[in-house]
């Protein structure tokens, strides 16, 4: 076996992706992100703490230092570039891309159908191909990941986060400060019970896609499984300091969410799609969009009335007959 690149001082997150069928098994997408915790960096520290302080002024005395800390943590995080991981998936071992500059590195492995037969493990109606990194010897840390495997046909849920699903008041900034970075996970309520009757009445999978950055995927994945929301798939945006600048941080929140949203659909002809979205950002104006493009896949269109200005809905979804805006998951049939 080769010797592992993780360094006892290094930390490696894998993020939940999608796998598809191919004429001779599978092909699964390994996404993950190697980094240096800020603690290992005293001008890291440093710049964490004056970003704490700022933040304190910004929304008083909502400040929660625990929080705050934890969570600005992975914006200040060292990046480990140009290294290459080694996982161990349905006991052989592949080699991945190399990380890039902002730590983040992929790789497609394949698998034969007996192999995905004899290694899948199913959760909230989805099956799942686990996997973990190559280690040094005695490094006993669990750096454990997983990809699911999507069926040419089936139905799927896209589901937005921020205001659709979890509570972060988008539309104010120290609300959404206070939210994202000193407040504990709140969901929408009657959101987790509304995805668990959908997964269970029409077998459905579900993709969460954000334009939060990945840094923030530990906060949420934990608190979509607190909240009792389906294991899904994670499609958020890539953020990364450099200098004083947050690059990407300017970058239209649609834009991000409009090219993972494309990628599921040309990926996945053959499944029907149902998009969720609020009304704080632009959902519904994508959504639209989207199901103009894709008329055939895209099933139910259905916009959560967050706030906001009011919208012409009926003139946004103009020639669209399956979308809704709705004030309380209830309305969803």
């Amino acid at each position: 076996m080769a010797r592992s690149c993780i360094d006892a001082d290094e930390t490696v997150l894998f993020f939940p992706t999608v796998g598809w069928r191919e004429p001779s098994g599978w092909k699964l997408r390994v996404h993950g992100w190697i980094y240096e915790p800020v603690e290992y960096s005293r001008i890291r520290r440093a710049a964490l703490w004056l970003t704490r302080r700022a933040l304190r002024r910004r929304i008083g005395e909502a400040f929660n230092d625990a929080l705050s800390r934890q969570r600005l943590a992975a914006f200040f995080a060292d990046n480990e570039r140009g290294e290459r991981l080694r996982i161990l998936c349905a006991g052989r071992e592949f080699r991945l891309g190399r990380s890039r500059a902002d730590g983040h590195f992929e790789g497609l492995i394949e698998l034969t159908a007996a192999e995905a037969d004899r290694f899948a493990e199913t959760r909230d109606g989805a099956r799942w191909i686990p996997f973990r990194a190559v280690d040094r010897p005695g490094d006993t840390r669990p750096f454990g990941g997983q990809v699911m495997l999507l069926d040419d046909t089936g139905v799927s849920i896209i589901s937005d986060i921020d205001d659709t699903i979890k509570i972060t008041g988008v539309l104010e900034r120290r609300a959404m400060l206070r939210t994202t970075f000193c407040e504990a996970f709140a969901s929408i309520p009657g959101m987790p019970e509304l995805y668990r009757r959908l997964q269970a009445r029409h077998h459905a999978t579900f993709h969460y896609v954000s334009a939060s950055p990945w840094q923030l995927y530990p906060f949420l994945t934990e608190g979509l499984a607190a909240a009792g929301f389906p294991a899904g798939t994670f499609h958020l945006r890539r953020l990364r300091f450099k200098g004083r600048l947050l690059l990407g941080a300017l970058a239209s929140a649609s834009r991000i969410k409009r090219r993972h949203i494309h990628d599921l659909l040309v990926r996945f002809p053959n499944r029907r799609f149902v998009l969720v979205g609020d009304s704080g950002e632009r959902d519904g104006v994508l959504y639209a969009a989207l199901a103009r493009h894709f008329p055939r896949q895209i099933e139910a269109i259905y916009i959560r009335d967050a706030g906001g200005r009011s919208r012409d809905w009926p003139g946004i979804f103009r020639g669209i007959s399956a979308w809704r805006v709705f004030n309380s998951p209830a309305d969803i049939h």
